[in-house]
């Protein structure tokens, strides 16, 4: 008869961390991030995922933009707002790939430049960061087709037109009227 393979024992789920006791008693300690990279451009931590079995990764990066002044203005906001909007807008189509992928991005404009998140459960998620980096110095160095950039202006026009309306905002402002003074005679 032909040879067997040895018996693999059977897979053991991975260990589950301690539960937090009712009685009060001390968390176990979290284990510490180590640093990988410490230079001027940047830090680079290491924090092995013991929760889930499939390793999954996370990038943030923050770009600081020189040129900004002291006092960040309304049109500096405003342009830099736009820039993110232009760029997930020609971003898009990329974008469907990589959430089919697992995978998730975010790109918002700060008072001191640009923050650029990437996540997921994929080795992809660096080449999806420079992909998304790539973008916004695209949008940065070339004109921007007009069709794009108007989607992107009636975009924000109509969010700052709906401003202060949600139902939360609403309800609010009717609790200050009731309060005000000329209510109470």
């Amino acid at each position: 008869p032909p040879a067997q393979p040895p018996a693999q024992p059977p897979a053991q789920p991975p260990a589950q961390p301690p539960v937090q006791p009712a009685d009060g008693s001390p968390r176990p300690v979290r284990e510490v991030p180590a640093v990988l990279i410490d230079e001027v451009g940047g830090v680079l931590f290491y924090t092995p995922a013991r929760r889930f079995p499939t390793p999954k990764s996370s990038v943030w990066i923050g770009i600081t933009c020189l040129t900004r002044t002291v006092q960040y203005t309304v049109k500096q906001a405003l342009l830099c707002y736009l820039a993110v909007e232009v760029t997930l807008d020609m971003f898009n189509e990329a974008s469907y790939a990589a959430t089919v992928a697992g995978l998730g991005y975010s790109l918002s404009a700060s008072a001191h430049g640009y923050s650029i998140s990437a996540g997921g459960f994929s080795h992809k998620v660096g080449t999806l960061t420079l992909r998304v980096c790539e973008a916004l110095v695209d949008v940065a160095s070339r004109p921007i087709d007009a069709e794009v950039f108007d989607r992107c202006v009636s975009r924000l026009r109509l969010q700052l037109t709906n401003v202060g309306h949600a139902a939360a905002d609403r309800a609010n402002d009717a609790r200050l009227q009731v309060l005000e003074s000329t209510h109470f005679t």
